[in-house]
């Protein structure tokens, strides 16, 4: 299974590619260009990694088979880019979204220290290089979410619950 991980609630913005376990590429910028930076960043990543993300890629073994992202608590700035890109790009790559929890990887010791200054993570064992690779290489052993919702004839003219009157009767 080929993932992408995007992470930019912790500081930093990362992205990184796996496949399966084995890491394929792994690309960090500061968190103040994630947003000019984000999309080059995530490109060059695949690049390097040697994936197409497009859907045709599919048949050669080189698409994405879902995308993960680091879903905070963390900087709201950078939580808010790296979610916007992932359904963006997952809407168009036609895969799903696994969101991971920073608190989470934080719980189950996956970082015992988390640097924003030098752009190292450091794990219990092996050293993770960076939050987006943690996040990975966990969307990978998770389902991903669904919603199904209805479309109705009335949808926007919907009345709304009754409210009823508290007010006592004038007399």
């Amino acid at each position: 299974m080929i993932v992408l991980g995007i992470e930019g609630a912790l500081g930093l913005f990362s992205v990184a590619v796996v496949r399966d376990e084995e890491v394929l590429a792994v690309t960090a910028i500061p968190g103040t260009s994630a947003l000019e930076g984000g999309l080059e960043a995530i490109a060059g990543t695949l690049r390097e990694a040697g994936i197409d993300p497009t859907p045709s890629a599919a048949s050669k073994g080189l698409a994405l088979d879902r995308i993960g992202v680091g879903v905070g608590p963390g900087r709201f700035t950078g939580l808010r880019i790296a979610i916007s890109y992932a359904k963006s790009l997952a809407q168009a790559w036609k895969v799903p979204v696994v969101g991971i929890s920073s608190a989470e990887l934080v719980s189950q010791g996956v970082f015992s220290r988390l640097g924003e200054r030098d752009f190292t993570v450091e794990s219990l064992d092996p050293p993770i290089q960076t939050p987006a690779l943690a996040v990975a290489l966990l969307a990978s052993s998770r389902e991903p979410a669904a919603s199904l919702h209805e479309v109705r004839a009335d949808y926007g003219n919907h009345t709304g619950p009754k409210v009823p009157n508290l007010r006592p009767p004038i007399r």
